[in-house]
């Protein structure tokens, strides 16, 4: 499909409120999934909004965590430089915590929501492009840095805007 255009990335680049963005290449199946990407627990108002769209939809919703293996230190040898098995296995289970801390506080407000914390060791951007495929409509937190010039989307949500398989709604936070 096309990519965004110039004043459909400005318009979702200064949003004060919720915006859906929606390509013209959407798969019309319905999977009854809402699909959330959850960086850190400063995701709270997409976090609300994505569990009132789960009930609006009658449907579960996927809160997606998603983390990659740390790089080599600059000015390291790659080769030289490994983390211990030990270690990668503290990174992962510290990386499972973010998506099922971020849902707890909420479970109690809305019980009814079938909620799935998930994580995936992967590029967030290519992570929940691929989880959009199944997914009715995807949110993202969209932060905001008031003292920055410039669009503000950063590289989660450019990939998103430009390849979810389903519409994305961005939440202005911070």
């Amino acid at each position: 499909g096309l990519l965004l255009g110039s004043v459909s990335l400005r318009v979702a680049a200064h949003c004060t409120t919720p915006l859906m963005v929606v390509r013209g290449d959407q798969d019309a199946d319905e999977h009854h999934r809402v699909l959330i990407g959850v960086a850190s627990d400063a995701d709270t108002d997409a976090l609300h909004f994505a569990f009132r769209e789960a009930r609006r939809r009658g449907c579960a919703l996927r809160v997606l965590h998603a983390w990659q293996s740390p790089a080599a230190p600059h000015g390291s040898h790659a080769a030289s430089y490994h983390l211990s098995r030990d270690e990668l296995e503290q990174l992962r289970k510290g990386a499972e915590t973010v998506s099922q801390h971020a849902v707890a506080p909420l479970r109690e407000t809305y019980p009814d929501i079938d909620v799935h914390p998930d994580t995936v060791c992967l590029g967030a951007g290519k992570a929940l492009v691929e989880a959009s495929r199944n997914a009715d409509v995807a949110v993202l937190a969209a932060h905001r840095h008031p003292r920055h010039i410039g669009l503000q989307l950063g590289p989660v949500t450019h990939a998103m805007l430009h390849h979810a398989h389903c519409p994305v709604v961005l939440v202005p936070v911070g």
